[in-house]
């Protein structure tokens, strides 16, 4: 089973507006779910991100607002070839949001619940399966 198909964007796009946009070319749609899933991976690099967007993968998690927002970046995506009888002003503030909600993410400042993360790494003593994350400032150098 595939994490998102077609028929799952019933949510945010009617079935005929699809197939007008894609000129019925079965190719396109699964180019912009796929394009969108990778587009998500990209910013959800701390979480373990098999689990996310497998569904066949053992511990596999089903988050609907993650599903929300790759079908938001999908159809975005699929609305950049044509736009019939759609609000391209709707599509791209959802788009936006998609991208602002991940970004929030990757920064920490939302933190989904149940998300699973990264086994730790043997081979080093940095603990990846964690939401504690910790740097330091740049060494200043001061000349005097």
């Amino acid at each position: 089973m595939a994490y998102l198909a077609q028929a799952d964007f019933k949510t945010h796009m009617y079935a005929e507006v699809i197939t007008e946009i894609t000129r019925a070319d079965a190719t396109i749609c699964p180019i912009a779910i796929a394009e969108a899933i990778a587009f998500a991976k990209g910013y959800l690099s701390r979480f373990d991100r098999t689990k996310l967007f497998d569904p066949s993968a053992t511990g596999y998690v089903a988050d609907a607002a993650l599903l929300a927002k790759v079908k938001d970046v999908a159809v975005w995506r699929m609305i950049r070839i044509s736009n019939p009888n759609l609000s391209i002003e709707l599509a791209r503030t959802n788009y936006e949001d998609a991208v602002k909600w991940l970004q929030d993410i990757q920064k920490g400042n939302v933190d989904p619940e149940g998300w699973p993360f990264p086994s730790d790494d043997a081979d080093t003593d940095v603990k990846e399966g964690s939401t504690i994350q910790y740097s330091s400032n740049t060494k200043r150098v001061n000349h005097y």
